[in-house]
């Protein structure tokens, strides 16, 4: 509210605790679906790590659910090797967030983000953080596009290879 009284304008970043409330009914909503279609918890929920809200308000969700046994994964895709601050490397990704650009600086440093004091705590809910490269997400989002018929675009998509490369490791030691 100082902020507000301050600046004059409201911050409704992802990364305030209004936006990190917000996304806590995803993790919510998932764990609930999982009991009512599968009768159980999630074992493992994958979530886009960027700047770290969507996973800490995902995983807070999942808590207030009851979920305390889901195992939370944040996924980013890699990048390395491009620099960010550089316009060449910059205009050769193809992510405009959910990339490692974003997703290693904000675990390790939340508060760097566009808030006085980012509500934004990834380290404290993940389980597991993993990388993808960006053809693996290519692929697996034109497979999608053509099995499945789901449009290609900014719908976080990359997510989905994710889970497939996890799925396959999980079923084996399940």
């Amino acid at each position: 509210m100082r902020i507000l009284e301050e600046t004059g304008y409201f911050n409704a970043s992802l990364y305030s605790p209004y936006g990190i409330a917000g996304v806590e009914t995803l993790g919510y909503e998932v764990a609930i679906q999982c009991r009512e279609q599968l009768g159980k918890d999630p074992d493992v929920v994958v979530i886009t790590h960027a700047g770290g809200g969507n996973v800490t308000g995902t995983a807070r969700g999942l808590i207030k659910a009851g979920a305390l046994n889901t195992k939370v994964v944040g996924a980013s895709v890699d990048l390395t090797g491009l620099h960010m601050a550089s316009d060449k490397d910059f205009n050769r990704k193809s992510f405009t967030t959910g990339h490692t650009g974003f997703g290693i600086p904000f675990a390790t440093w939340p508060d760097r983000s566009d808030v006085p004091r980012s509500a934004a705590r990834p380290l404290r809910y993940l389980d597991r953080y993993v990388t993808i490269k960006q053809g693996e997400v290519f692929y697996i989002t034109e497979a999608l596009a053509q099995l499945e018929g789901l449009e290609r675009g900014q719908l976080e998509i990359h997510l989905l290879r994710q889970p497939f490369t996890l799925h396959r490791r999980w079923m084996k030691t399940k």
